[in-house]
């Protein structure tokens, strides 16, 4: 198995992934041992991922991570931008983590799905920083077939391997890697994350300085860091507040809201969240969440986190096994866990 990583945008397209694979190995000599796409959750998104990305690279022994965002399409800023973006960070960091083991490099391409989602890693990548950021041409006859609507009956791993529309690679002359251009702003993070914490400005003659000052810092705060942003750690903590004061009815409604924002950045799932709503409406002991906790699957730490804080959350909630005290447990989880992450102050 190699050892560098490609992340890039997911769409109905999978050869726009897999053949960024296959240019790589093929034209520059570089073994990919993950990929990682980000994609909504669009049908044909998904059957991309699962029917032709998985079974293929599971066929070339590459690990597949696929990442998909609650929404159909990128339609809204709040509930679809800015999760995207987040979420290609998110796997960013974690590709720059798995490279520093196997001393591979990062490669971004942003040649899958639609063209906001190829500005949209160009973004982060620039943000979350890489080694390399690549666009794949291919001939126009690839591009126009290559959906999984004109797929259909390409169901075998070892066909899909040798089909030009997710191997471009097969046909003489059918695609070129062009390299991208794009800044690395990881040196700025440990600036950006003192900033959030104290409010403490760079020198004003810096250029750091000049750069927020153009920029906005909180328009950084809207896509940094990956994963759940700063304004999205700061409203969760808004709802908190009022769930105290809230009537059942009133805390029903904080807790779909909390829902959603965990939702739109991956921290649980549809089925988990709807999950914890349930222990909280029929009065289950705090421990029936730590043992949800214990099932979950979990991208970005949280529930990992709740299992090795159990105790840490229970002495900072009076818990009392009441659905009041059991939803004041989640949302004290969720506290104590964004400021461990460094989300809050």
């Amino acid at each position: 198995m190699g050892s560098d990583v490609l992340v890039s945008p997911l769409g109905r397209a999978p050869g726009a992934v897999s053949g960024v694979y296959f240019a790589l190995r093929e034209h520059r000599q570089v073994e990919i041992g993950e990929v990682v796409t980000v994609g909504t959750s669009h049908p044909d998104v998904m059957s991309a991922a699962s029917n032709y990305l998985g079974k293929l690279f599971e066929r070339l022994d590459v690990r597949y991570d696929p990442i998909h965002i609650p929404a159909l399409d990128l339609r809204g800023r709040n509930r679809e931008i800015m999760p995207y973006v987040s979420m290609i960070g998110l796997a960013l960091e974690q590709a720059h983590q798995y490279v520093q083991q196997s001393r591979g490099e990062v490669h971004v391409a942003v040649t899958g799905g639609r063209s906001g989602m190829g500005a949209l890693a160009a973004l982060a990548t620039n943000l979350y920083g890489a080694d390399h950021l690549w666009h794949l041409w291919v001939k126009p006859s690839i591009e126009e077939r290559g959906t999984v609507d004109r797929l259909v009956g390409l169901t075998e791993p070892a066909e899909m391997e040798l089909s030009p529309f997710l191997n471009p690679t097969m046909e003489t002359d059918a695609c070129e890697l062009v390299a991208l251009p794009f800044l690395d702003l990881r040196p700025l993070h440990q600036t950006l994350w003192a900033y959030r914490r104290t409010g403490e400005a760079p020198d004003p003659q810096s250029p750091i300085a000049a750069l927020f000052a153009r920029a906005g810092i909180q328009n950084f705060a809207q896509v940094f860091p990956a994963g759940m942003t700063f304004e999205v750690a700061d409203r969760i903590m808004e709802l908190k507040a009022r769930y105290a004061q809230a009537t059942p009815r009133e805390q029903a409604g904080i807790m779909a809201e909390v829902g959603v924002s965990l939702k739109d950045y991956c921290v649980v799932g549809e089925k988990e969240w709807q999950a914890v709503v349930d222990l909280v409406i029929s009065r289950a002991a705090p421990q029936a969440l730590v043992d949800l906790a214990h099932r979950a699957k979990d991208r970005v730490g949280f529930w990992r986190w709740l299992t090795q804080n159990e105790k840490a959350v229970t002495a900072a909630t009076a818990v009392v096994g009441t659905a009041v005290e059991t939803g004041s447990f989640v949302l004290e989880a969720l506290g104590l866990y964004l400021k461990a992450q460094g989300r809050l102050p």
